[in-house]
């Protein structure tokens, strides 16, 4: 692929040379973390009383912390995680629980890191590139600002949704074999189950969740070659249907028929979106109003039939999301159509480099344009949006666009831990809310370019470029 240079190292030299780096890939998490020695000291301290409700009673730890919002994988991987910490090194300080919880963090960003490589290779990336590509994409502050650096369990539903991403691509991929492995079904059942898992951890993966569906269809019509292939499919969609329903009411949950995931988006979770941003950015903070406003206040009252409608930043950010995916689903889902027609190769690595834009998109789209979004949302957006590029190479890549994503991914992340920490006078004056609103708004539109091409292309390799 284009990312692929000859170095002139002797063959034996090169495993070395990757293993070095691979270990380094490794390493680099923990580097980071000693070196930005600075945390989210408030999301911890919700933790850490999240821990105290945990150790209580973890069955009753929706009634008994009534900020715990989120499904219940993700307040198990927060606040039980730090309630066995606190048991097993009698850990009592904040600064010391900290310490450690964001030890594991790290653990997580490291396995990123290595499942990163995976997908590489599945994009049919040479071991090389994909190492490569995974270590840009670690480094970038877009991937650590906002993880074990944070103290948050970002890290935690990445780490889910690459299990899953990889599991379906190599699900795909085996089941498009011209002896289809029993391997095949393994892996679908894994990813079928990571998204289980990611689903429970934040409630914000549903955004990159719906966009795996066409990935998850695309296999399953693989697997329709033969009618047990198909059978065994659907079994796997029960069986991690089953994981999700058994994990999802593990705790008491007051209402919502007991389902933990339905009580932190319909009830007792977090209403974010009621607010213009919450330190944060959308195109809304653009009007010039107090991050913390009502999204409900209109912004335009137009004038029909002699009856005054009030248009709201929350309303009009779902109208244009709404449309916004509506309106590149078609030549995404045609390209798609396009790749996953060709013989397996270069069309199975297109098809799902293009199921991974489809992600990427997907989280830059709510962020753009939903009130109510964090300085962290954009977490699962960076890391597939380059893997895509890779995967789309040579020709649907333009070293313009390259440089565009790392140059603002490197912007956002700055501007992630200007939460946590001031940064000189010079940063802080462009790394606000508002620039960062437009550079994100030019990212969508870029991106939206690209699909539009990629859609309209006839060339017999699916690119318009």
């Amino acid at each position: 692929m284009g990312m692929e240079v000859n170095s002139g190292t002797p063959r034996g030299a090169a495993p070395r040379h990757e293993a070095t780096l691979f270990a380094l890939g490794l390493a680099i998490p923990f580097l980071i973390l000693s070196l930005v020695n600075v945390y989210h000291a408030e999301d911890v301290r919700v933790f850490v009383d999240w821990a105290a409700c945990w150790r209580t009673d973890a069955q009753r730890v929706y009634s008994l912390c009534p900020s715990a919002n989120y499904p219940f994988v993700g307040v198990a991987a927060s606040g039980g995680a730090i309630a066995a910490l606190k048991q097993a090194f009698s850990l009592g300080d904040v600064e010391e629980i900290a310490r450690y919880y964001r030890l594991i963090l790290a653990g997580f960003d490291a396995a990123n890191f290595a499942l990163l490589v995976l997908i590489g290779r599945a994009l049919r990336l040479r071991h090389a590139g994909a190492l490569a590509l995974a270590l840009v994409i670690e480094v970038l502050p877009s991937t650590w600002a906002g993880g074990a650096v944070w103290g948050q369990i970002d890290t935690i539903s990445q780490f889910f949704l690459l299990v899953s991403l990889h599991g379906l691509m190599r699900a795909y991929q085996l089941a498009g074999a011209p002896q289809p492995r029993r391997a095949a079904h393994g892996f679908f059942l894994l990813g079928l189950s990571a998204l289980a898992l990611c689903a429970l951890t934040k409630q914000l993966a549903i955004f990159s969740i719906v966009a795996t569906a066409p990935l998850i269809l695309a296999a399953l019509w693989r697997f329709a070659g033969s009618r047990r292939g198909l059978w065994l499919g659907f079994g796997c969609m029960a069986l991690a249907g089953g994981l999700f329903l058994f994990l999802d009411r593990q705790a008491e949950v007051p209402g919502y028929f007991g389902s933990s995931f339905l009580y932190v988006w319909l009830g007792g979770g977090s209403h974010h979106g009621r607010i213009i941003a919450g330190n944060g950015f959308n195109l809304w903070v653009l009007l010039g109003r107090d991050m913390a406003s009502s999204s409900d206040a209109p912004f335009w009252t137009p004038t029909l039939f002699g009856r005054a409608f009030g248009l709201t930043p929350r309303i009009a950010g779902f109208a244009l999301y709404g449309l916004a995916v509506l309106a590149l689903a078609a030549p995404l889902l045609r390209f798609l159509r396009g790749a996953f027609s060709r013989a397996a190769g270069e069309g199975d690595a297109r098809f799902l480099a293009g199921c991974l834009l489809a992600v990427a998109m997907m989280n830059l789209g709510f962020n753009v344009f939903l009130t109510g979004t964090h300085e962290r949302y954009l977490y699962h957006f960076y890391s597939f949006a380059l893997l895509a590029l890779a995967g789309l190479a040579p020709r649907a890549v333009r070293a313009p666009l390259i440089g565009l994503l790392l140059a603002s991914g490197t912007l956002y992340g700055l501007f992630v831990l200007s939460v946590i920490r001031d940064l000189p006078g010079v940063l802080a004056v462009w790394i606000r809310p508002e620039p960062l609103a437009g550079l994100h708004a030019l990212l969508l539109l870029t991106l939206s370019a690209l699909i539009l091409r990629l859609g309209a292309a006839r060339g017999p390799s699916g690119s318009a470029y």
